[in-house]
């Protein structure tokens, strides 16, 4: 059910109704699923993240149906594909969370956020420190 309040302030319900801005709309929203949880905002945030690095959203099109269908029907393109420059792990993380399905994308924005910040354990370069001096006989 959705729920639309005009400019003077009248309030109408729709049931059936998609509503949303189309690029940054989660498959399942599109798609007019009715048990949306925080993975469906995961997805946007992610899309927002994708456009705020690459200057556009992760689908485009002229027409609301057709970006829509594009949503639904197509894994967004890799960051990296624009973004080259980007950490992998910072890639793979907004890759994660535009995952088309659901359940393969992260479980809590917490742990989004957290991917986004820092790199896996693996991944952080280890500090070599050599001697500052060298004791010459």
């Amino acid at each position: 059910m959705c729920k639309r309040v005009t400019a003077d302030g009248t309030q109408q319900t729709r049931s059936g109704v998609v509503m949303g801005t189309p690029a940054y709309m989660a498959p399942e929203q599109a798609a007019g699923e009715r048990d949306l949880d925080a993975r469906a905002d995961i997805w946007s945030v992610a899309a927002v993240w994708f456009e705020l690095l690459t200057g556009t959203p992760p689908f485009v099109d002229a027409l609301p149906g057709r970006l829509l269908a594009r949503v639904i029907t197509e894994d967004s393109p890799p960051i990296a594909l624009s973004r080259p420059d980007l950490p992998a792990w910072r890639c793979e993380a907004i890759d994660r969370a535009l995952a088309r399905s659901p359940s393969r994308r992260f479980d809590s924005m917490e742990s989004f956020s957290a991917a986004l910040r820092a790199p896996p354990r693996e991944a952080r370069p280890s500090v070599v420190r050599a001697p500052c001096c060298y004791a010459w006989p």
